[in-house]
């Protein structure tokens, strides 16, 4: 039998529904298989914000350093004509877009069968379809893409000190965590000449990291400082129970930098995100011209492109025509039926209830002309 696709794109009217994100990737299922493609200029970022959102999977990601114009696209006619007039000898660029795919299996809750085979899947793919390389590496609940190589100006493959690698200090005192990354950033523009920002994120207003610790870091990774900060501020939230991010406040950053040097040296930007709570689905079912057999599953997706989930797909990947749809179908009419969804979103323990219905023709495809 033909099965028929049931989807509905909800606007978010919560905030406690929203999760705040930038490009995603695009992901397709068939069967037990998931296919997720970035055609991006940061596709990884696309990636794993796309598992965060999708599966609750913590995956932060680090750019590597691009200084070869082969690995930059230049966008400085789109700059404002005040901007060029300013900056006539100026160009502007950003990273070239590449594509990265990778397909994994699921279980029957649609769920990655093997997180970390998944991880490793993707950083080979990522090695295999880019001039770069990238490592896993994996410190309990986090996980981080890092690039070991790139090309420099002359295009050349060779090896590069992750930012964050770099070893820093912090001298002891009590401030707020978002007090100790803005000193973990200037450590490292300190030693690298870089302007970089770390840590300054909001969701729903909240900043994060305004609780104060006792905190120090002596020649220490910065990545394992930034850890060690994430989960001082999970603590925090836990003893507050103020929530700046998700119930859990499971957090990953997306590290950034701009290829280019304008106005003094160049920008990198340590950003924080959520990963996606729980949405709980169950009750929702689809009925009337089309019945809905399995669970409703949830996609967040940014509808106007502006880097914020908007909405969310609800999807029932197993459905079928109800008998009386099918009768005129066989019988080669045109059936206008209509199919009614109905049930409650349940989100950081609020509760939507989701009422909405479509009216649907349906008819047999050998009716059609070609």
């Amino acid at each position: 039998m033909r099965r028929f696709l049931i989807a509905m794109t909800i606007v978010l009217l919560s905030s406690a529904l929203a999760v705040a994100h930038a490009q995603c990737a695009q992901m397709t299922r068939s069967d037990d298989t998931v296919t997720v493609t970035a055609d991006t200029w940061r596709p990884l970022n696309a990636i794993a914000q796309t598992l965060a959102n999708n599966f609750g999977i913590i995956i932060s990601t680090e750019d590597p350093d691009l200084v070869f114009t082969g690995d930059l696209t230049d966008t400085t006619e789109r700059a404002l004509p005040a901007w060029r007039a300013a900056h006539p000898n100026t160009r502007v660029h950003i990273p070239k877009a590449w594509r990265l795919q990778v397909e994994f299996r699921v279980r029957q809750d649609g769920t990655p069968e093997d997180v970390a085979a998944l991880l490793q899947q993707i950083v080979v793919a990522a090695n295999a379809q880019s001039p770069f390389s990238y490592r896993l590496d994996m410190d309990g609940e986090f996980n981080t893409f890092v690039p070991t190589r790139t090309r420099d100006a002359a295009g050349a493959v060779v090896e590069k000190v992750p930012l964050l690698d770099l070893h820093i200090d912090i001298p002891a005192g009590t401030r707020t965590i978002a007090e100790d990354g803005d000193m973990l950033a200037k450590a490292l523009s300190a030693q690298t000449g870089l302007r970089i920002s770390c840590c300054q994120s909001l969701v729903a207003g909240v900043p994060w990291g305004m609780a104060k610790v006792p905190f120090e870091a002596r020649d220490e990774q910065a990545r394992s400082v930034l850890e060690r900060l994430v989960r001082l501020e999970q603590q925090a939230e836990q003893q507050s129970k103020q929530r700046s991010f998700s119930a859990n406040s499971n957090v990953y950053w997306l590290l950034s930098c701009d290829p280019d040097a304008i106005d003094g040296p160049r920008y990198c930007f340590i950003d924080l995100h959520p990963v996606r709570e729980d949405i709980d689905l169950s009750t929702i079912q689809a009925s009337g011209a089309i019945i809905s057999e399995s669970k409703a599953e949830a996609e967040l997706v940014d509808l106007n492109h502006d880097g914020s989930a908007d909405c969310i797909r609800v999807s029932f990947p197993r459905n079928h025509l109800a008998a009386r749809v099918q009768d005129g179908i066989k019988s080669h009419q045109s059936v206008i039926d209509t199919v009614q969804i109905d049930g409650d979103i349940v989100c950081r323990n609020v509760k939507k209830r989701l009422v909405g219905q479509a009216r649907v023709e349906f008819a047999n495809p050998a009716d059609f002309s070609i």
